[in-house]
């Protein structure tokens, strides 16, 4: 019985270092691509045999090292791949104009860097219509100049949408930048989840319109989440100093 105790104290001990080989290997495989899994996999490897029986716990870290790389590097070269499918990087490279059915996946809000209001819409491209028509899966933003039109969508609405496309950078989450000029063209209701959520927003965005507008846009942010009317420099100083989880999630953070 005495065993067991030890054993899982070994394996707490141990436990940390799969999850750091895993957040690192997950981390350069998004940022770099597959060098950096590959050298630590190899390094891994390679002292993990080198120490088998010499130093058998060294060579057991070094297991976990390689486990944790081998787990969480390809899945992140996967998911890397999956916001910029080959098509759609292509297309924005020439920065061509297309037809995109998306589903808005965030609160539209206001651009916190453009000279002019546009409305910046977080989405998922579903169809992609070029010379021909294609079915996609990928995180886009929507950059559109309706800023009336646009700001008031809900997420879970599908719409579709004529613009022009812009590259983003490899590693960045979304595969691509569509910049829309006009209105969208809405296609049926959001969930009825989202619709009521929508309400529910509206109601406290009218509850704090009396106060200045720095705490008129903030409160709605920490309470449900509520970002559309937060100022864009505010929105920008928060995420200078790394605070944007007080408004991108309801207010359990702060409960």
């Amino acid at each position: 019985m005495t065993g067991l105790p030890r054993l899982r104290r070994e394996f707490v001990t141990l436990l940390p270092v799969v999850a750091v080989a895993t957040w690192v290997s997950s981390y350069g495989a998004w940022r770099f691509g597959v060098l950096p899994v590959a050298v630590l996999a190899l390094t891994a490897g390679v002292c993990a045999a080198a120490l088998a029986r010499p130093r058998p716990r060294a060579a057991l870290l070094a297991i976990l090292v390689l486990v944790g790389a081998i787990s969480g590097g390809p899945l992140a070269l996967l998911a890397r791949a999956a916001a910029h499918p080959p098509l759609l990087t292509a297309l924005a490279a020439r920065q061509a104009t297309v037809q995109v059915l998306v589903v808005v996946t965030g609160d539209p809000h206001l651009a916190a860097t453009s000279r002019q209001p546009l409305a910046v819409v977080p989405a998922r491209l579903l169809e992609l219509t070029a010379a021909g028509t294609t079915r996609l899966s990928a995180p886009v933003v929507v950059l559109a100049d309706e800023v009336r039109t646009w700001l008031p969508v809900l997420p879970g609405q599908r719409l579709r949408a004529a613009g022009r496309l812009a590259p983003t950078d490899p590693r960045e989450a979304e595969g691509a930048v569509v910049i829309v000029r006009g209105p969208p063209d809405l296609l049926g209701d959001p969930p009825w989840e989202q619709r009521l959520a929508g309400r529910v927003r509206a109601g406290l965005r009218a509850a704090v319109s009396g106060l200045p507008p720095a705490e008129r846009g903030l409160l709605p942010g920490i309470v449900v989440g509520d970002t559309s009317g937060l100022d864009p420099q505010l929105q920008n100083d928060f995420r200078t100093v790394g605070l944007t989880h007080l408004v991108a999630v309801s207010g359990a953070n702060l409960a």
